[in-house]
């Protein structure tokens, strides 16, 4: 009884942050911050979730620099939004794959991340209201996560996406810049 008690009080916990952060102005605390380290972060979070299933997070070992100047607050949320997608939808054993590239435009350098799991992916119509506000796919969804999570990366200056083949599972991608301008 008391782990179902703290699974609500965690699950009405998000539920409230997901509708503060919809609807309160995003302030930004920039800091230089390690992705890889608070993707662990995240997923530790995500403890009593993923507790009784199997579920893997693949990290690569990379010696590419993961370090990006971001919000630590917002962008854990960011990531936790897509996680907590990826454990909803798939169906055990889950496969959650990270991914880390550099990526250059002329003027700034970015950390791109993708987020892709083993899920049923998307249909052509899920795909484009996937970043919709309050659209969902789930029965107990607010369809806020993924419209919130596109809204602080865009505020941080990146970008948010899905990847390009959506029907094999759900690739999420994020590019974060490494510094603010």
């Amino acid at each position: 009884m008391i782990e179902a008690a703290l699974k609500a009080q965690e699950d009405m916990g998000h539920l409230f942050e997901e509708v503060r952060q919809y609807a309160a102005p995003v302030q930004l605390h920039f800091q230089m911050i390690d992705v890889g380290q608070l993707i662990d972060e995240t997923w530790d979070l995500l403890t009593l979730t993923r507790k009784g299933r199997d579920v893997r997070l693949l990290q690569p070992d990379t010696d590419l620099n993961l370090e990006c100047e971001i919000d630590r607050f917002h962008i854990r949320n960011a990531i936790r939004n897509i996680l907590e997608n990826s454990l909803a939808a798939c169906d055990d054993p889950v496969e959650i794959d990270i991914d880390f590239s550099e990526v250059q435009d002329t003027n700034r350098r970015f950390l791109r991340i993708a987020i892709r799991d083993n899920g049923p992916g998307f249909t052509p119509d899920q795909a484009k209201k996937v970043f919709d506000a309050f659209y969902t796919t789930k029965t107990h969804g607010t369809g806020l996560g993924l419209s919130i999570t596109k809204r602080l990366v865009e505020r941080h200056g990146g970008q948010v996406k899905l990847g390009s083949d959506y029907h094999n599972g759900a690739e999420i991608v994020l590019t974060l810049p490494r510094s603010q301008p």
